[in-house]
């Protein structure tokens, strides 16, 4: 099933026309501070995605297809070797070239019970207390991010979280870190900030647009929340693991929540983003757990998150 993450119609050009002015003249004259065009004007952004997302969707001509793609590849410095095919002209549109498949075995999921959903940088990781940390400084609520939901988890255990950046180089899918079974699905609808300012925007992960399947695993509370940031056209929930159809259980202005069932084993796909997000799983966990990541890691999926599990 495909989850448009922009909940909104383009319907001001003018507003699109004056951002794209104002991101041209700082791009020539400030190169480095173009994304922070959102800081002042953080609604241009949904415009702004929503006009993107229709351009990957354009059918690219096959002539055209190796120049476009492996100029993407050399800015970005994608490795095409990993990729099942590696022929350009396959590839109809850009949001179609950003979702390509690996090659079997190229990412291999290790044994640990807890492993990376997905290719990128570790952000942030480690035991929530009483609130989220986005970054240092700037944390929120639990509920501000997931939603109405108690995780309700077991006074032994400790809730924990991580946060992975896909970067343009990186592989689109995101699979299951765990063994697990999600019966609640949450659309929140938001802005489509660009990761490089979340360290000047407080509650950056909760006011972006993002997708929180919640669940269970074997220690208790399980969700797994892939977060929209500017220029994602669509976040793809694979259908192939669903076991039960959606029904809304909650409608608001802010989310929809819909009880949905879907069990997953490690490795398996859940889905697809069409350009590069984030990824953030809260989960609970033993008193004792401990990571063997580090902030700003590069990070492949299927690699283990956990130097001890108990």
């Amino acid at each position: 099933m495909e989850i448009p993450i922009i909940h909104c119609t383009l319907n001001n050009y003018n507003l699109l026309i004056f951002g794209i002015f104002i991101s041209s003249i700082l791009f020539l004259l400030f190169p480095k501070f173009n994304n922070y065009t959102y800081i002042v004007f953080p609604s241009l952004s949904v415009p702004y995605t929503h006009f993107i997302g229709k351009l990957t969707r354009i059918h690219v001509p096959v002539f055209l297809r190796p120049f476009v793609y492996s100029t993407y590849v050399w800015y970005h410095g994608v490795n095409m070797k990993e990729a099942a095919n590696e022929d350009y002209k396959t590839y109809e549109s850009i949001g179609e070239f950003f979702s390509r498949p690996l090659k079997p075995g190229v990412r291999p999921v290790d044994d640990c019970s807890l492993v990376s959903p997905v290719d990128g940088k570790v952000i942030q990781f480690g035991e929530l207390v009483d609130k989220i940390e986005q970054v240092k400084g700037y944390d929120y609520e639990f509920e501000e991010f997931l939603g109405s939901i108690d995780p309700n988890h077991k006074p032994e255990n400790k809730l924990y979280q991580v946060a992975i950046f896909l970067r343009p180089t990186d592989y689109h899918c995101f699979h299951s870190p765990a063994d697990w079974k999600a019966d609640t699905k949450i659309e929140h609808s938001g802005l489509m900030l660009p990761f490089k300012i979340h360290q000047w925007v407080s509650h950056w992960f909760s006011k972006n647009v993002r997708v929180c399947l919640i669940g269970k695993w074997k220690h208790g509370f399980f969700s797994m929340s892939p977060v929209a940031t500017s220029t994602v056209a669509d976040i793809v929930i694979d259908p192939g693991r669903e076991e039960s159809a959606a029904s809304v259980r909650e409608k608001t202005h802010k989310y929809t929540i819909y009880d949905q069932t879907f069990k997953y084993m490690r490795g398996d796909k859940v889905g697809e983003f069409h350009a590069g997000s984030m990824c953030v799983l809260i989960f609970e966990g033993p008193p004792h757990l401990k990571f063997c990541i580090k902030p700003g890691q590069l990070i492949h999926y299927g690699m283990r998150l956990l130097a001890t599990e108990s």
